[in-house]
């Protein structure tokens, strides 16, 4: 799965840092997501599943959860968004499995700090759900910054051809900095 996927990413990354292949701060490893990629950048930060200290493979001993994460105008409720129900989890899915992939219905007091950004214009993927997950991280005590902004497209990206926009990233490296990345 996508899940199991990001997972081992991480694990690979904090793996390979350990053993001092890349330049990385194995306590600084954070994960960003777009759209249906922050749904599951979503699901990545409020998962469950810790290292398995006795597994034969080393990197499995690694943890997967990230210690910040970036949701750019993420799908968060899957349960209440048919045409994501539908793209995400296919024809067959029961509600009952929808709504357990919920991100802000997974978020506890050990999810990582979380900065989002949504625009209140886009229709793919409505506002609300990036305020939902930031009262879910908030009711849990996770520091959370939320950026709204009122024009933008669904895929906006770095928005650099669009100047209302374009200063998200700024706004996201100071609050990496803030975060101690």
């Amino acid at each position: 799965s996508s899940l199991e996927d990001a997972r081992r990413a991480l694990r690979v990354i904090r793996h390979g840092a350990q053993k001092g292949w890349w330049p990385v701060e194995q306590s600084h490893v954070a994960v960003m997501g777009f759209g249906a990629g922050g749904h599951l950048a979503g699901l990545l930060a409020t998962a469950a599943v810790g290292p398995d200290a006795m597994h034969s493979d080393p990197v499995e001993r690694q943890p997967s959860r990230p210690d910040a994460h970036i949701l750019a105008y993420p799908v968060i409720q899957i349960s209440r968004e048919e045409t994501a129900k539908l793209n995400l989890l296919g024809p067959d899915a029961s509600w009952i499995v929808a709504g357990s992939m919920d991100a802000d219905l997974r978020v506890s007091s050990s999810t990582p700090p979380a900065f989002l950004f949504h625009t209140a214009s886009v229709t793919v993927v409505p506002v609300g759900h990036s305020p939902a997950y930031a009262l879910a991280l908030v009711k849990n005590q996770v520091a959370v910054d939320i950026h709204c902004f009122q024009p933008g497209r669904h895929g906006l990206g770095l928005a650099t051809d669009n100047v209302d926009l374009q200063g998200w990233p700024d706004l996201l490296g100071e609050w990496l900095k803030g975060m101690g990345f």
